[in-house]
């Protein structure tokens, strides 16, 4: 088994034992698809510049495996359901071994 496909498992594993709740995934083309599973942080803290002048503000994240998602995140526009509010993406972070991090921004 290639390393590759090791940390792909990890990636389950980590969504599996951590607790990845639903996500509602809304292509920008086609029907919303439900049986997502992702890692959602509704406060996590993002730090820009150094430690003494560094602006810290606290973004939504969703931590998200490629192979599970109708389309990729990195090319479409989606927007998501998660605990019953509605976000689009802010900011791709594309993690290595087929995984992505996304910073969201609430729908109002």
């Amino acid at each position: 088994m290639s390393f590759a496909n090791l940390m792909s498992g990890v990636d389950r594993d980590v969504v599996d034992v951590v607790g990845g709740e639903p996500v509602i995934y809304h292509p920008q083309a086609g029907p919303a698809v439900t049986g997502i599973f992702g890692i959602f942080e509704d406060s996590f803290l993002l730090v820009q510049g150094a430690a003494d002048d560094g602006v810290e503000t606290k973004v939504p994240t969703l931590f998200l495996r490629l192979g599970d998602l109708p389309t990729d995140p990195r090319i479409d526009t989606p927007t998501f359901t998660i605990r019953g509010l509605s976000y689009r993406i802010w900011k791709r972070q594309p993690a290595e071994f087929g995984s992505i991090l996304l910073w969201l921004r609430k729908i109002v």
